[in-house]
C-alpha cells in the first residue's frame, strides 16, 4: 500500500520479490526487503543495453514478439500496479491481437506441442474408425482463443470429413468466435462456434451433455478459479469413453509473470495447494493425481521426455460418471440437507451408455492406441 500497489497485485508482487530475492538482487532483513547492490540500478543504461539486444533478434519473429510484449509490460508495469492503466489495455491495444500473436503463429515449441497433440487425435480418430467405420465424432475445444491450436488440427483432420459430424470451438468473447467463423469455418464445414464458460456448468450454455468424443484444451484450464470444477464441467460434455487432450504448462516462466501475471485472471485461482507455487499451473504429478480423483481413466503424458521446455501433453479417459451442481430453491435444498447428513449439492449419475460392450471394447482399445503413440515420443 505504500507503493501504491493496487490490493489484485498483491500475489503478484509477492512472488516478484521472492524471484528477485532467489535471483540475488534482493535480500530479505527482517519484515523488509532491500537491495543487495547499494548503489541502485541505471535503469536507463539498461534499457540501451536491451534496445542493442534487440537488434539481434529482428529477423527472428517468435523471439520479436516476445521482447516487444515483455518491453511494453514493463515500461507499463508502475502504471499498472497503480491502477492508473490496465494491463489488458497493455498486452491488447485497441482490443488488437497484433502484439501476442507472433507468439502463437511463430511459436517453436508450441507448434512442437501442438504437433504432439494432433498426433493424438489422428491416433484415436484412426483407431475409432478401426473399429466402427460410420462414427460420426464430435469434437469439443475449450478456450480455442484466436485458434492458435485450431489451425494445426485442422490440417491434420483433413481426410476425415466424413466422419466428423462436430468441431465446436468455443470461448468466452464473441471476437474470438467472430474471428473462427472468418479464417477457419471456410475450409472445415464441420465447425461450429459456440460462447462457453468451462467455470459454469453446461446447463444452459448451449453444450450438449454426454456427447463429446473429444475435448481439446489448451492452456486454458489453468486460469480458473477451482480446478475440480472445472475438470467436472469438462467431463460433463463428454461421452463415456471420450478421451480429454489437454496442453498446459509444466514449469512457472519468468516471461509469464512479467506479462499474463498482470492479467486479473492469472491469479483468481483458490485452491492454492494443487498450483505450482507463484503460478495458476499445476506439475504432472498433480494433473495425474486430479484427473484420477475426477474419474479419468489411463492418463498418459506423451510429451514426458520434454517438460522442461515448459509446457505438457495429458490424455486422459472419461469414466462416464457426471458430477455437476443441482439446482434447486434453496428452501427445498435446506430440506434436503436436514434429511440426510451425506447429502450435497452434486449430483453424480452415469451417462446412458455407459453400460454399451461396443463402447467399453472401442474406449479400452483406443486408449491403447494412444499409449503405443506416447510411448513413440
Amino acid at each position: 500500500s505504500k507503493a501504491g500497489i493496487q490490493t489484485r497485485f498483491v500475489r503478484w508482487f509477492e512472488e516478484s520479490l521472492a524471484v528477485l530475492q532467489e535471483r540475488g538482487y534482493l535480500k530479505k532483513i527482517g519484515d523488509e526487503y532491500v537491495p543487495v547492490n547499494e548503489s541502485g540500478v541505471d535503469r536507463e543504461a539498461l534499457w540501451k543495453q536491451w534496445d542493442q539486444q534487440k537488434v539481434a533478434w529482428r529477423d527472428d519473429v517468435y523471439k520479436m514478439s516476445l521482447a516487444l510484449l515483455g518491453e511494453a509490460c514493463l515500461r507499463a508495469l508502475p502504471d499498472i500496479l497503480n491502477g492508473r492503466v490496465n494491463a489488458q489495455d497493455v498486452m491488447f491495444p485497441n482490443s488488437s491481437m497484433e502484439r501476442v500473436e507472433g507468439m502463437y503463429k511463430a511459436n517453436p515449441i508450441s507448434d512442437l506441442y501442438n504437433g504432439i497433440l494432433g498426433d493424438m487425435l489422428v491416433a484415436y480418430i484412426q483407431e475409432r474408425l478401426n473399429q466402427e467405420p460410420s462414427a460420426q465424432l464430435r469434437i469439443l475445444e475449450i478456450g480455442a482463443g484466436t485458434g492458435g491450436t485450431t489451425a494445426g488440427l485442422i490440417s491434420k483432420l483433413r481426410g476425415f470429413e466424413k466422419n466428423l459430424q462436430e468441431y465446436c470451438y468455443t470461448d468466452l468473447s464473441q471476437a474470438f468466435l467472430l474471428h473462427a467463423q472468418q479464417h477457419y469455418a471456410p475450409q472445415a464445414p464441420y465447425l461450429k462456434t459456440q460462447i462457453f464458460d468451462v467455470e459454469k456448468a453446461i446447463e444452459d450454455q448451449g453444450i450438449d451433455a454426454g456427447q463429446y468424443d473429444i475435448v481439446i484444451a489448451t492452456n486454458v484450464l489453468h486460469a480458473t478459479k477451482n480446478m475440480r470444477k472445472t475438470l467436472r464441467n469438462t467431463k460433463a460434455a463428454m461421452r463415456h469413453g471420450g478421451i480429454l487432450l489437454l496442453n498446459e504448462m509444466s514449469i512457472k516462466a519468468l516471461f509469464s509473470h512479467l506479462t499474463f501475471g498482470l492479467l486479473d485472471g492469472w491469479w483468481q485461482y483458490e485452491d492454492s495447494e494443487l498450483r505450482i507455487s507463484g503460478s495458476p499451473g499445476l506439475f504432472p504429478e498433480t494433473w495425474k493425481n486430479i484427473l484420477c480423483e475426477e474419474g479419468f481413466d489411463s492418463i498418459a503424458f506423451p510429451a514426458a521426455a520434454i517438460h522442461a521446455l515448459g509446457q505438457q501433453i495429458i490424455v486422459g479417459q472419461s469414466d462416464g460418471i457426471v458430477r455437476q451442481e443441482l439446482k434447486m430453491p434453496s428452501a427445498q435444498k435446506q430440506t434436503l440437507l436436514k434429511k440426510s447428513t451425506a447429502a450435497s449439492n452434486i449430483l453424480t449419475s452415469r451417462l446412458p451408455d455407459i453400460e454399451s460392450p461396443q463402447v467399453r471394447h472401442t474406449a479400452s482399445t483406443s486408449i491403447g492406441i494412444l499409449r503405443e503413440k506416447s510411448t513413440q515420443y
